[in-house]
């Protein structure tokens, strides 16, 4: 369900530009990411850019993620018992024409919360 209801934000509303200026705290939902890998961009650059423009960027390859289904669920515990839904991590995967490969973590309840804020803020938007 998080997934699906992710294809109709970060996808489908992505697209339509529902999500332009979402969100309104961008340190806060930037610091959910987790980039684990990046090749071939460049750190510095991606460090000097606004919270506004690192926004867009994550969402963009966010949104790229999902709609080529380049993602998985992971259990970050060895003995893989499934305690609770913080132990569970979506990864991402962007590969952008073979370079810039871009692959991040985000643990299930901070996915969910995102998910549900991105709903909250298109609906605030549509509302006359």
């Amino acid at each position: 369900m998080i997934l699906a209801s992710a294809y109709s934000y970060f996808v489908f509303g992505q697209e339509k530009g529902f999500l332009n200026n979402y969100p309104d705290d961008t340190l806060v939902f930037l610091s959910k990411f987790k980039v684990t890998h990046a090749n071939n961009i460049d750190d510095k650059e991606y460090q000097k850019k606004s919270e506004y423009d690192k926004c867009k960027y994550i969402k963009r390859r966010l949104r790229n993620s999902i709609a080529h289904c380049k993602y998985s669920l992971l259990n970050k515990n060895s003995d893989g018992k499934i305690r609770n839904d913080g132990d569970l991590l979506f990864n991402f995967k962007d590969d952008r024409y073979g370079k810039q490969k871009v692959e991040f973590e985000i643990d299930l309840p901070d996915f969910g919360n995102i998910v549900e804020s991105a709903e909250a803020f298109v609906y605030k938007c549509m509302m006359p």
